[in-house]
């Protein structure tokens, strides 16, 4: 049902493409399903996967955000433009893109249908501090060391997203 995961360069369009600039991060990983998978589908297997739901509760618990189960719901239904730290930035029927609380990081969900199946994406940015007036400065400072680790963790991700997939098909 699926192929393996994909270190890949983001497609054409992409909202995430708005951060591939000077000192920031971004990467992007997919995975090709056989079968239709609808955007909403993927996000929510993601989001509900086993390896997030553990986000989840450190969010609950560390940060006090919502990430219950009908944050879920609202987040990928469009009736909310929050959940758990993250703020829509922008999306469209195929993307979604948020914003943590500290404008400093991006998660975002692609579907592109293909021949015979659909490619499934998930990335993240990395971004320095932003001053008053929106211009970008400085670096990612020591956030650059936990890359190594941010790459691993989106790989397990993605692949737990999968398994979600799987098991509801």
């Amino acid at each position: 049902m699926f192929s393996s995961i994909e270190s890949t360069s983001l497609p054409a369009g992409a909202l995430l493409q708005a951060y591939q600039r000077p000192n920031c991060y971004v990467d992007c990983f997919s995975v090709f399903c056989t079968s239709g998978v609808e955007h909403s589908r993927w996000v929510r297997a993601f989001l509900d996967s086993r390896v997030f739901r553990l986000e989840r509760a450190v969010l609950r618990t560390l940060a006090s955000a919502d990430s219950s189960d009908e944050a879920v719901a609202a987040l990928i239904t469009g009736g909310a433009e929050t959940f758990a730290v993250w703020t829509v930035e922008h999306r469209t029927p195929q993307e979604l893109l948020l914003r943590d609380r500290t404008a400093r990081t991006r998660t975002w969900w692609r579907t592109q249908p293909e021949t015979h199946g659909v490619r499934l994406y998930f990335g993240s940015a990395l971004v320095p501090k932003v001053n008053e007036d929106g211009e970008q400065h400085g670096t990612l400072g020591p956030w650059r060391w936990t890359i190594p680790l941010h790459r691993a963790y989106s790989r397990w991700l993605v692949s737990s997203a999968c398994e979600r997939l799987q098991a509801f098909s």
